[in-house]
């Protein structure tokens, strides 16, 4: 007596049998998967020999690759295939495990020999076009979506699969009116909202992108991450108290999903426009949450302290970060400048010189002793600076620049 599992393609059907006992096996493995995937896998693995069926074979590589032991589950899918090559299941999954492990090429060969036995499975062009995606081809991301398209022109997942390949060639005319066709279908979708502002903040359209994520916002359907995007246009928009309430609550929420330079340049920013007390409300905040390191804490107490005009408190904290890192490069810069802006141009330029040798800090540097050498109207050694720093980082700006000062030389 055998028990029978069938698996279907399109317009096939395969069928596997099992004995008594291996159905009796899978039975218990699947009560032990229902706590623990790598002890049902482990448990099957125990349980096989040679000649153990395609299913057995194939259960115990699915327990595996849920319990992320790819390279057992990898290896048993394979022998499930030289049992039996066309048990279909087997492929798709080996193909999700291949773009699991950024095999990505390997899950592609499997997706184009599965399309060539079965052309009209819209699944498996969708499949193929998200292997594509990973793997940056956005040209034949989009055929493959199509493609998925023509079999099945109602798959709402080609269509965003496709939305993103032409968002990424930016062909952000074609996106636009999908995107709203699928909003049409669900406008509660948090993925569609976000991709149509998305495309919009792609092409420039920020009104547009602040209504989208607005709109998203009041029916409920907003991410974090969107959320978040939202924040950040409230604050290059100069809505500067939208943009603080929003990184609150977000911080309130789950503080851990900020890194540490953003919060850094979101305080720094609003210091920059004269913000101070929403860039104070802002760091108290986040202070008492431990998600910035203390190094990084002492440098945005010391900004706040320069923005409150309170020099002393703030050089008291520069001194402090040197104390335990002496080419500590951003504390040098702000230290510097502090003593510049106080006309303390010696000090300041023994304090910036080392910073012209740490990489990726040397055009600030440099920049910084041409405008202190004007200051102190050394034109010609400002002029050395300069051409230096534009070894590092030049730009029509520092050209001009570097224009304005050879005429004072005249």
């Amino acid at each position: 007596m055998v028990v029978h599992i069938y698996a279907n393609s399109s317009n096939t059907q395969f069928k596997h049998s099992i004995t008594p006992d291996e159905a009796q096996v899978l039975e218990t493995a699947n009560d032990i998967a229902s706590t623990n995937y790598l002890n049902a896998a482990t448990f099957l693995s125990s349980k096989l020999t040679q000649n153990s069926s395609s299913p057995m074979l194939f259960a115990t590589a699915n327990f595996y690759f849920k319990a992320d032991e790819y390279k057992a589950a990898q290896t048993l899918y394979l022998d499930t295939l030289k049992k039996t090559p066309d048990y279909v299941e087997v492929k798709k999954n080996l193909a999700r495990l291949y773009l699991t492990t950024k095999k990505f090429d390997k899950a592609k060969g499997v997706m184009l020999e599965l399309i060539n036995s079965d052309p009209t499975n819209p699944d498996y062009y969708l499949f193929l076009g998200n292997a594509y995606m990973l793997s940056s081809l956005d040209t034949s991301a989009e055929t493959a979506f199509r493609q998925c398209l023509m079999i099945d022109p109602t798959n709402n997942s080609a269509k965003l699969g496709l939305c993103r390949s032409l968002l990424n060639q930016e062909k952000y005319n074609d996106v636009i009116p999908m995107a709203k066709e699928l909003l049409d279908l669900d406008a509660e979708s948090q993925v569609y909202w976000m991709l149509l502002a998305n495309v919009q903040i792609a092409e420039g359209n920020i009104a547009n992108a602040l209504y989208s994520l607005e709109t998203a916002k009041r029916l409920k359907c907003i991410t974090p991450d969107m959320e978040m995007t939202l924040a950040n246009i409230y604050l290059n928009e100069n809505l500067s108290q939208n943009a603080v309430d929003i990184y609150i609550k977000l911080l309130k929420e789950n503080p851990n999903k900020f890194k540490t330079e953003q919060l850094k340049s979101i305080i720094n920013a609003l210091i920059a426009m004269n913000k101070i007390v929403l860039a104070d409300t802002l760091y108290n905040s986040l202070k008492d949450k431990k998600v910035i390191k203390k190094e990084d804490n002492l440098k945005l107490q010391a900004s706040l302290h320069v923005a409150k005009k309170q020099q002393k408190a703030a050089v008291k904290i520069y001194q402090e970060i040197l104390e335990e890192n002496p080419i500590e490069a951003e504390t040098l810069i702000a230290y510097a400048t502090y003593l510049k802006e106080q006309q303390l141009y010696d000090q300041a330029i023994t304090t910036i010189t080392p910073v012209t040798r740490l990489t990726g800090y040397e055009a600030t540097a440099l920049l910084l002793l041409t405008d202190i050498e004007l200051e102190r109207r050394n034109f010609q050694a400002a002029v050395s600076y300069l051409e230096n720093a534009m070894i590092f980082e030049s730009n029509p700006a520092t050209e001009s620049y570097l224009r304005q000062i050879k005429k004072l030389l005249n």
